[in-house]
């Protein structure tokens, strides 16, 4: 059988994304496939993020007890000289999405993925340009609509049912800013995806960027979820908790996320399973 012809490195990255490639390499020479360290490199990134609800006011404390166990099982996989390492990949991920392109929101990771040709491990997956993604952002909030959305409740909610790693989320965000809007108060997302690395993934960048959301591994055709929801920190530190309860019990919305009852303390917000609307993206 003829050996498969190894993935190029990334070639005119910027400072950060050659800093997180290189630390991938480092560890990669340990023995691990470049494709599985970034692999536990979003599961890791995700569950450290996920412990700001350490008191479990929106996840379960099975749950988090569940992440914090994969956590350990995930880094003790790797040497103890390269397991700092991956805290290491998330701080320059974090100054690229400060510093690549000021006050505009980038899927950096969506880019990452594929100038590592992660794609091509991936059975053809591939993800939508920043640029068309911020297109269909200002299309969409280039009228009254969110205007009058955000007036009856204060913002306007976002569902992307095949979310990969929030580039159409971040493009939607980018068009509520063209149109003077400020998406980090005025927008709740809530986005699934089958591939838990596109969760993963979503997750982390939309934690770090601040807006408020939702994110669960989920079959958008079948409804069928698995696992507990990943919440992004700003919807804890917020009031969004407050704002969600307001909105579900509104009976002026004709429709809402239908939401099941999880076996948490009555002070959490019943967030087990989001039931999402059917289409590729939908506003308001």
């Amino acid at each position: 059988m003829a050996r498969r012809k190894a993935a190029k490195n990334p070639v005119a990255l910027s400072t950060h994304r050659k800093i997180f490639v290189d630390l991938l390499n480092k560890i990669a020479a340990g023995g691990q496939s470049r494709w599985n360290i970034f692999t536990d490199f979003l599961a890791l990134s995700a569950i450290s993020l996920a412990a700001c609800d350490k008191y479990g006011l929106l996840t379960d404390k099975e749950t988090l007890d569940e992440r914090e166990e994969r956590y350990k099982q995930i880094i003790g996989k790797y040497r103890a000289e390269h397991q700092p390492l991956f805290g290491e990949m998330l701080a320059a991920l974090v100054e690229e999405m400060q510093t690549y392109c000021p006050n505009h929101l980038t899927d950096v990771l969506g880019e990452l993925f594929h100038s590592l040709e992660f794609q091509d491990e991936w059975k053809g997956q591939f993800f939508t340009p920043q640029n068309v993604c911020d297109m269909i952002g200002m299309m969409n909030f280039g009228d009254a609509a969110a205007d009058v959305a955000i007036k009856e409740k204060g913002f306007v909610t976002i569902n992307e049912p095949c979310c990969g790693a929030g580039a159409l989320i971040l493009g939607a965000c980018n068009g509520m800013r063209h149109a003077g809007f400020n998406p980090n108060t005025q927008a709740l997302v809530v986005a699934n995806d089958l591939d838990e690395r596109c969760v993963h993934m979503c997750y982390i960048q939309l934690s770090l960027y601040g807006i408020p959301a939702i994110v669960q591994r989920q079959n958008s055709l079948t409804q069928e979820t698995f696992g507990a929801p990943w919440i992004t920190p700003v919807f804890l530190f917020d009031g969004w908790i407050w704002k969600w309860r307001r909105w579900l019990a509104s009976p002026a919305e004709p429709e809402k996320p239908a939401v099941k009852e999880s076996p948490v303390a009555e002070e959490t917000v019943p967030v087990e399973v989001i039931e999402l609307q059917r289409g590729q993206m939908s506003l308001f």
